[in-house]
């Protein structure tokens, strides 16, 4: 079927049905008259109206049923838009995914879908039939930081702006931040040849910017601009056709410093402050170059004060951010396309001579809508009037429903709290150690397999603390006519019970009764795991009696990576997949200990496996100033 079905106008015709009719004649029924009476009186076809008695008024929809029910899809678009609440989207191969999964926990079997995996129309039909809550959009990344900003933290942000501009008019609140003009006019869409994949523009552009203050009131006037030019003195052409009242710098990087913020204070803003009665107000970032005391001081000389907003809360607080400075950009790309195009083509950048003239058409082309966006700005960041409650709806909060979606299919507490956790919390910063090799130049190194204790790295073959094997023996076998054919094979400088990997552990804890414990002989069967060390056998698991609802949060597995086994503690439990903390080895001081000890690693080792690779379970080790000694052979 086509994705936009368009029904032959020379076709059947068939009658639209209404529902209040139907409604009321299926009433009718359920009051004793009979179906062809009640088709009569309100001229509903018989079948049409058996089919909706039979179905207690739930409408079918005409063609091809979905897959899943209506119930189910709505829950799936709950979802969808609680994720994207909480900046973390989902897409089409995601909606696949979700849809595949669903089926596939169910049981049910669509043999339209290849392994049950929904195809990209399917997709694109979900979005068509529930395109008034849902709909495709292109996402723009924010940092960690940014998307850290908390409700209490807007909250106590309004706590103190609502002090700070008490009785202040509009026109006295200035909104004040630095942006950059780039030279690059970016890519845009061009007429090309059918089938031509990378289209080309002959056109110059460089990385290059240049810095420009801007200040706006609440009333939606624009203070003169202040540029800031990446050059060590200033020259008399950079000056010409800049809008009237621009001031002119320079620095070293071309981003604002403390100098040149101060200036812009006492040439700019002070000097339109003072035209101002009242009590007047500063709203800017806390950037460190926007932090002076001089400026401070001048301003509370003639009545101004300045209040800082919230750290990483621009895209949401300052409203030349929210509502000033895109449409600057994106007509600046425009001015800036229509300049290369024509007398700057062969410029390889934009002369700081030619900037003041492109600056002043910038300004000139904003001014019809420029008033309407800066109050739009301050009423969006909440400043004017004040209204806490703009900012705190653009913020996810988990305390109050915020779905246009029946209340039914309001998301789970869990699932809000993983979102929570992945927006708000803060990943444990871990540096590993580093080292430098020692190599001459010219030669080439391998893979480190592992780190020596002072660390530098060191290329060895690893040597395996144990073997794993399978014994396919047709009848049972004891342990000792085992151990008589691996007596002689056995290494006695081992590398775990060498010297040099001694450690320093309490002699007293390694000798104490508990390592005394013998292993208790026992028999093998067919298709069974064991572990075979120092002589000894021990059965870990069968690995047919492994059933995964056994296996809970806090139990002590042993779990085989590619040749090695590792022991770890369950932390997380999904389908078919467990996430435990892994334990690493530490060699124990007594030559003939039969018992592996283990600790925790200092950066956690997390990691996910799968129920094929689960061996068995272990007794809950013993516990001693942190050493971790299991009851167990290894």
């Amino acid at each position: 079927m086509p994705r936009v079905y368009i029904s032959d106008p020379r076709g059947k015709q068939y009658r639209k049905r209404n529902e209040d009719d139907l409604n009321a004649a299926a009433t009718e029924v359920k009051n004793g008259i009979s179906l062809r009476k009640a088709a009569e009186n309100y001229n509903v076809h018989y079948s049409t109206l058996q089919r909706w008695v039979k179905a207690n008024g739930k409408r079918r929809t005409i063609g091809g049923q979905t897959v899943l029910d209506a119930d189910m899809e709505n829950m799936i678009v709950e979802r969808l838009v609680k994720c994207a609440e909480w900046g973390y989207p989902m897409d089409t191969m995601d909606l696949r995914m979700i849809v595949k999964h669903i089926c596939d926990k169910k049981g049910i079997v669509i043999k339209r879908f290849k392994d049950n995996m929904p195809g990209h129309e399917f997709a694109l039909s979900f979005l068509k039939r529930h395109a008034k809550s849902i709909t495709p959009r292109i996402c723009q990344n924010i940092k960690r930081a940014r998307a850290a900003v908390s409700p209490e933290q807007i909250d106590n942000y309004f706590n103190k702006l609502e002090v700070s501009i008490e009785g202040i008019p509009s026109s006295n609140i200035i909104n004040y931040d630095e942006t950059n003009l780039s030279d690059d006019p970016g890519r845009s869409k061009v007429i090309a040849k059918k089938g031509m994949k990378y289209p080309e523009r002959i056109m110059n552009s460089t990385k290059s910017a240049t810095s420009i203050m801007f200040a706006v009131s609440g009333d939606g006037v624009v203070l003169p601009t202040y540029v800031v030019y990446k050059s060590t003195y200033l020259y008399g052409p950079w000056r010409n056709g800049a809008p009237k009242g621009t001031r002119f710098n320079c620095s070293k990087s071309g981003w604002f410093d403390t100098k040149c913020f101060e200036d812009w204070v006492f040439t700019v803003a002070i000097p339109y402050l003072k035209k101002l009665d009242g009590p007047k107000v500063l709203i800017g970032d806390n950037l460190s170059s926007h932090l002076s005391c001089d400026a401070i001081n001048m301003c509370a000389e003639i009545g101004a004060k300045f209040v800082f907003l919230p750290a990483n809360s621009t895209h949401l607080t300052q409203p030349l951010d929210v509502a000033f400075f895109r449409p600057l950009k994106q007509t600046w790309r425009t001015i800036l396309k229509e300049w290369k195009k024509g007398p700057g083509r062969k410029e390889p950048s934009v002369p700081k001579s030619i900037f003041p003239t492109l600056l002043n058409k910038l300004i000139t082309a904003l001014e019809p809508n420029r008033r309407s966006n800066i109050i739009s700005g301050f009423e969006k960041c909440g400043i004017i009037p004040l209204n806490r409650n703009k900012v705190l709806s653009m913020i996810p909060n988990a305390n109050t429903p915020e779905s246009s979606i029946v209340d039914s299919f309001v998301v789970e507490d869990s699932v809000l709290n993983i979102l929570k956790d992945l927006r708000y919390e803060t990943p444990p910063k871990t540096r590993s150690k580093r080292t430098r090799l020692n190599v001459e130049p010219g030669k080439s190194v391998g893979v480190s397999s592992s780190e020596s204790e002072n660390g530098d790295d060191e290329e060895h073959v690893d040597k395996p603390d144990f073997l794993l094997t399978n014994i396919d023996a047709p009848d049972i076998m004891n342990v000792d006519e085992m151990n008589t054919d691996t007596q002689d094979n056995t290494d006695p400088d081992d590398e775990i019970n060498s010297p040099d990997t001694q450690d320093n552990i309490d002699p007293d804890e390694i000798n104490s009764p508990d390592s005394n414990d013998q292993t208790i002989p026992v028999t093998i069967a067919p298709n069974v795991k064991y572990v075979e060390i120092n002589n000894s056998i021990k059965i870990v698991q069968n690995i047919y009696d492994i059933d995964i609802s056994d296996i809970n949060v806090g139990d002590w597995l042993l779990v085989q990576y590619h040749s090695d086994m590792y022991i770890c503690k369950v932390s997380k439990i999904g389908v078919i997949e467990f996430e435990g903390e892994f334990l690493r080895k530490k060699p124990s001081l007594k030559k003939d200990s039969d018992f592996m000890l283990f600790v925790y690693p200092q950066v956690p080792d997390l990691y996910e496996f799968m129920y094929d690779q689960i061996i068995g379970k272990l007794d809950p080790p013993a516990i001693k100033r942190g050493i971790h000694k299991f009851n167990v052979i290894f």
